[in-house]
């Protein structure tokens, strides 16, 4: 059974897309798609090199914000920075990383809205405060989904280990990788 799609916080600084999935931003979506681009290979290369962990996120401004470039930049940095904040309050780095047990995944784009350039900081961390516990829950269940994840005690099947009854006995459990699935043969086609 597929689990119930998590409702995003209802923000009124900022507007979030989030997929568990990693994929590239807008504007790094826009010279992929471009192979005319000048930017087209050193993006390309980039984005094939970039190691697929943690959380990918990013904080965009448009007009909404403000029609000032200076007031936009600002509040894509107070924005920023409350985030950061917010992940380091739970344990995490910039990045959505720990040193012990899951990290964040997926990729999370912010747009700042208008209502940020009259908000005081403090809300706009609260805010931040939401919107990373958000993306903590969707990683959870998108874990929980796939199997990933195991008893209340935090204990991620890629440690290695599943919980055996109530003692601390654990036992080592193989880790997934694609190397043991059936690779599907090539077909010609005539």
């Amino acid at each position: 059974m597929k689990p119930p799609k998590l409702k995003p916080p209802n923000l009124t600084v900022c507007h979030i897309t989030f997929s568990s999935i990693y994929h590239p931003t807008y504007t790094t979506h826009l010279v992929l798609n471009d192979k005319r681009n000048n930017d087209h290979l050193p993006t390309l290369a980039s984005y094939a090199s970039r190691p697929k962990v943690g959380l990918w996120w990013n904080v965009t401004s448009n007009t909404m914000a403000g029609k000032k470039a200076v007031v936009r930049r600002w509040s894509a940095r107070r924005l920023r920075n409350a985030i950061v904040e917010a992940l380091e309050e739970r344990g995490f780095d910039g990045e959505g990383k720990r040193s012990v047990g899951g990290n964040l995944t997926g990729t999370l784009q912010v747009r700042a809205l208008q209502g940020i350039v009259q908000a005081k900081f403090e809300a706009v961390k609260k805010e931040a405060g939401c919107l990373v516990k958000y993306v903590m829950k969707a990683c959870r269940e998108e874990a929980e989904s796939k199997g990933s994840y195991r008893g209340e005690r935090g204990r991620w099947w890629s440690q290695g280990k599943l919980e055996i009854g109530g003692d601390n006995e654990t036992a080592a459990v193989p880790p997934r990788s694609s190397s043991n699935r059936e690779k599907p043969q090539k077909v010609k086609h005539l």
